[in-house]
């Protein structure tokens, strides 16, 4: 390991200092007056570009203004066109977005005056990459298409291809994957038309990342090794190991692993041909990460363990972030290798790193929607104008035919004006309505997908701690359980958080039920009472159950009647003061001929005032009082009591004295119908249902 950590920070070293020298040769070069000015110029650009651009920003832009200050001393144009450029992509680096268009657009003119239609061309293509890059999508997607219909009228198709490209890759990185398509697809029918080879297999290759991205496995494969084929046919070993990388992870998606070495080791080959030093160490990187999969999958944890060490000292001594999926293996291996805390300790980098990409999700998302939804106002827009040039066509019709064509003018317009009228409010409303939905759609979307993605990890978290625990019994080591322990109730406490807000979207899609087993209520009361019983210890509450009554057997979801009443001793606990009282009573009383269960929970805590007693079942409500401001909570816990006692056709009501007390009452029916135990799914020993 020591040798390979050493023989990683050589190449890093030797890296660094030939890149200082090839800095010095540019600069030297720049200053040197006796070479032609293409090749200052050249040394300029490439040295703004390579070593200065996101490093040296302030240099960068210093250098690039003694570019353009030149340029117009030797007054030629294509020179001051590509400061321009320099400057504008400075800026852009900067987030300067307005500065950086500014620059940009003086350049464009400058193209326009030259009367060189493909430079114009080629700086239009620029601007928009620039755009791009920087996610400023729609702005890149109208200037794409600008240099499309220029290139288009130039006759160069590989350029034309190129802008059809990345409007498609705008839709990709904005998750439509469905519309990136059709751009890929009409990349590849205009390459084939004119027989651009390089073209057909960037097409192919692109075309199998989309077909990969929307689960069609099948067709992605396909579509690769067709990009593979025509990439070594022309010598393109560059296309060719791009193609041979993405097989390789779909396979070992797929656990498909002989499939995954041999295109493992057809990778290698390729890269061992790429002599551009720049991919070394992302090729290094990414055969490390592959094998570690891959021996992970084939339970070689130990070898797979070097792998992903390796791996990670790339990523140290390039000072990289280390991605998800490496943080992942890491979890995974030495989870296999049974050293609980460190696998933890990768577990917890993981999921930061997958947080930040769930932000990314989310962000790409709403980008996609405010993309589409200007793009559509762009197209009602366009149509406005077509139909206002129609009427100004019209106007002038008129005045050339004023008698004859008087009433045949008057109808064209009239009709104009209404079908423009009709196009534009259909359009508006139908993009209005598009709109709301997606809107709810993402919320809907993001609130499933937090609430799932939490609890795995809770989980294994509490897997984790379990199992820890056990190991340590032997050893006496209280203090560690002590911690362990609380781990496990913060756990609990999410995991319950998580499950209250899948409640919370069932209630509200209409997909909730009712899972009616028979028990005995009063014992089971009880126990769910004791489990406060410490929690109440430690604030020196006095907290007691009375009951009086004989066994009550009756006909209740256990699952969701846990949540009741945990949720009332919950907050009665929490919001009562030390050396204060809590209360349970446990009473039958029955209301219009029928017999209810009716549960008091009694408090002493600080009471609530009638103007939030009005709002205490609202869903994510929480009461407006400087003195709960130290307790934290969603709004959810009491709206979902609400919500469980009225969906088992039961009644709540709450009284309370501001300062003094709060009562929560509710009341259930007394059904007996369903056979005893009948679908339980409880974690409670079913002896305390049966007592």
């Amino acid at each position: 390991m020591k040798i390979v950590f050493t023989f990683i920070c050589a190449l890093f070293f030797i890296g660094m200092t030939a890149a200082q020298n090839e800095e010095s040769k540019l600069l030297d070069a720049w200053r040197n007056t006796q070479l032609q000015d293409s090749t200052r110029f050249k040394a300029m650009g490439e040295l703004i570009q390579v070593h200065y651009l996101f490093k040296q920003t302030d240099k960068a832009l210093t250098l690039a203004y003694q570019m353009l200050d030149l340029a117009k001393v030797i007054k030629i144009l294509k020179y001051e066109i590509e400061a321009n450029t320099l400057i504008a992509r400075v800026h852009f680096e900067l987030n300067e977005i307005e500065k950086g268009e500014e620059v940009y657009n003086k350049g464009l003119e400058l193209a326009k005056t030259s009367k060189d239609s493909s430079l114009y061309a080629e700086k239009l293509f620029d601007f928009a990459y620039m755009y791009s890059k920087y996610e400023e999508y729609t702005k890149a997607f109208k200037t794409f298409q600008q240099s499309e219909k220029l290139y288009s009228k130039l006759g160069d198709r590989v350029n034309e291809g190129w802008s059809i490209v990345h409007q498609g890759f705008i839709y990709r990185n904005l998750g439509d994957y469905k519309e990136s398509e059709k751009y890929h697809l009409k990349h590849l029918q205009l390459s084939q038309k004119y027989d651009i080879k390089k073209s057909i297999s960037a097409a192919y290759g692109n075309l199998g990342e989309i077909y990969h991205k929307l689960g069609n496995l099948p067709k992605s494969i396909d579509h690769w090794k067709t990009a593979i084929r025509l990439s070594k046919e022309i010598n393109l070993a560059e296309y060719a190991n791009v193609g041979t990388g993405k097989l390789v992870e779909i396979y070992i998606s797929e656990k498909q692993f002989e499939e995954a070495i041999f295109y493992l080791n057809e990778y290698i080959a390729i890269a061992n041909t790429v002599d551009i030093p720049k991919y070394e160490r992302s090729f290094e990187l990414n055969i490390h990460l592959w094998q570690c999969q891959i021996d992970y999958g084939l339970q070689n944890y130990s070898k797979a363990l070097i792998e992903c060490e390796d791996c990670l000292t790339i990523y140290n001594v390039n000072n990289w972030n280390p991605e998800s999926s490496i943080l992942k293996s890491l979890y995974e291996v030495n989870k296999e290798l049974n050293r609980p805390a460190i696998a933890l300790n990768y577990l917890e980098k993981f999921q930061m790193a997958t947080d930040d990409e769930k932000e990314d999700r989310a962000r790409s998302e709403i980008q996609s929607i405010v993309f589409n939804n200007q793009i559509l106002a762009d197209s009602i827009a366009q149509a406005q104008e077509k139909a206002m040039l129609n009427i100004a066509y019209g106007e002038r019709l008129r005045k050339k035919n004023q008698e004859r064509n008087l009433f045949i003018l008057i109808g064209v317009l009239v009709v104009l004006l209404a079908i423009t009228y009709f196009i534009t409010s259909r359009r508006l409303a139908t993009a209005e309505r598009k709109r709301h939905n997606e809107i709810t759609q993402l919320k809907n979307a993001l609130f499933t997908n937090i609430t799932h993605e939490f609890r795995t990890p809770i989980t294994v978290i509490k897997g984790m701690t379990d199992a820890i625990k056990t190991n340590l019994k032997n050893k006496q080591d209280h203090d560690f359980e002590n911690s362990l322990e609380i781990i496990d109730r913060n756990s609990n406490g999410l995991l319950q958080l998580i499950n209250e807000m899948l409640d919370l979207a069932k209630i509200e899609s209409g997909n909730m039920a009712l899972n009616m087993v028979q028990i005995n209520i009063i014992p089971f009361v009880k126990y769910l009472s004791q489990s406060f019983q410490s929690l109440a210890e430690e604030k020196q509450i006095n907290f007691t159950v009375n009951c009086d009554l004989d066994l009550v057997e009756m006909d209740i979801d256990v699952n969701k009647f846990t949540a009741i009443i945990t949720n009332l001793l919950s907050n009665a606990i929490k919001f009562t003061s030390k050396q204060g009282e809590v209360r349970v009573d446990i009473d039958k009383v029955k209301l219009n001929a029928t017999g209810y269960l009716q549960i008091k929970v009694t408090d002493s805590g600080l009471g609530i005032s009638n103007e939030e007693l009005a709002h205490i079942f609202d869903k994510f409500y929480q009461v407006d009082n400087s003195s709960y401001k130290h307790q934290k909570g969603t709004g959810i816990g009491l709206a979902l009591v609400k919500d469980f006692v009225e969906l088992m056709d039961g009644l709540i009501n709450v009284e309370s004295q501001l300062g003094k007390s709060s009562v929560f009452t509710i009341k259930i029916p007394i059904t007996n119908t369903a056979d005893p135990l009948s679908g339980l799914e409880l974690e409670t020993n079913a002896s305390i249902l049966k007592a």
